[in-house]
């Protein structure tokens, strides 16, 4: 299903100079991250870690594999380790961690954040991370995160984050949607 070999040994028979990866424009590591988090949502957004493994097992994603996509996306922000992680003593391969976990976004935090960039529709992303945590916001990050997913807002190289127009014609609010006006990130 994934194309991911359970742990192939050197020089294997039908092991191609990509590796793992294969298929045009796909990439198997990002597959295996959609299907955990799609995993997760089904039970609830949260996991005990060796159910994860199960599942794994189930669609032959190797040990290795497993551990290093769910760090990735624990290091990304996408995945919670709230209860930490075991200690294996063997610091090369990747942590496991004891429980797994989607991060809970606030929908109050959502709203806010959106009605925020309805107003400022380019803002620096210090001076959002420093405005939405002066209005009572504890998981900035996780709630922009949130909004560019769907769709709501975008993130420049320069650090400028910009009201997409899905959100700026949103609730028939057309407040800043002119033709013709500039964003703080095409004058950086």
């Amino acid at each position: 299903m994934y194309r991911l070999e359970r742990d192939p040994p050197r020089g294997s028979e039908g092991e191609t100079s990509g590796g793992a990866r294969s298929g045009a424009g796909s990439d198997p590591f990002d597959e295996v991250a959609k299907a955990i988090l799609a995993t997760l949502k089904k039970k609830g957004g949260r996991a005990e870690f060796s159910e994860i493994e199960k599942w794994a097992d189930s669609t032959e994603v190797g040990k290795y594999t497993l551990r290093t996509v769910v760090n990735e996306l624990i290091d990304g922000g996408k995945l919670k380790a709230p209860e930490g992680f075991y200690d294996s003593g063997e610091e090369l391969e990747p942590p496991v961690p004891k429980v797994v976990e989607l991060p809970h976004v606030s929908e109050r935090d959502v709203k806010r954040m959106k009605e925020y960039l309805r107003e400022y529709w380019s803002v620096g992303m210090l001076r959002l991370f420093d405005d939405m945590s002066k209005s009572g916001m504890k998981d900035v990050n996780v709630v922009l995160r949130e909004l560019m997913e769907v769709g709501y807002a975008e993130l420049t190289p320069s650090s400028v984050v910009n009201a997409t127009e899905k959100l700026r014609k949103e609730g028939g609010s057309e407040k800043g949607s002119t033709k013709g006006d500039s964003k703080l990130s095409d004058l950086v």
